[in-house]
């Protein structure tokens, strides 16, 4: 009867320590979405400004990109190179991923989609740049 009494208290704390996790990784997941978008914004302003000026082709795009590339990793995200765009007007879009920190929706599968998240942006190329 003893070891019963035990059993509840250590489940009630368990149950308590995972309700908590979710909580904090809900408001990781929420605080790597809003600043994914503004991640995503400037490193197309970074792309942007790397080619204003110069005439629109696949050498400038490579670069372009590059640059998206590079100025993503220090933020976490990575750049999706297949939905890339630099357009005629100097505008550039991106697409880029990144994945939350969490303590328990990582180690659950069903749940595990929600610490992904993606960020687009289509930019124009800053006047001061």
């Amino acid at each position: 009867m003893s070891s019963h009494l035990l059993l509840r208290p250590i489940g009630v704390f368990v149950a308590l320590g995972a309700a908590i996790g979710v909580a904090v990784d809900a408001g990781s997941v929420a605080v790597t979405r809003m600043s994914a978008a503004h991640k995503v914004e400037a490193v197309g302003q970074a792309a942007a400004g790397a080619v204003k000026g110069r005439p629109v082709t696949s050498a400038t795009a490579a670069l372009a990109l590059r640059v998206a590339h590079k100025e993503s990793r220090p933020g976490g995200l990575q750049v999706q190179g297949k939905s890339f765009r630099l357009y005629r007007d100097g505008r550039v879009h991106l697409i880029a991923t990144t994945t939350a920190p969490t303590m328990v929706l990582q180690h659950l599968e069903p749940l595990r989609h929600l610490t992904h998240v993606t960020a687009t942006a289509t930019v124009t190329p800053s006047p001061y740049s």
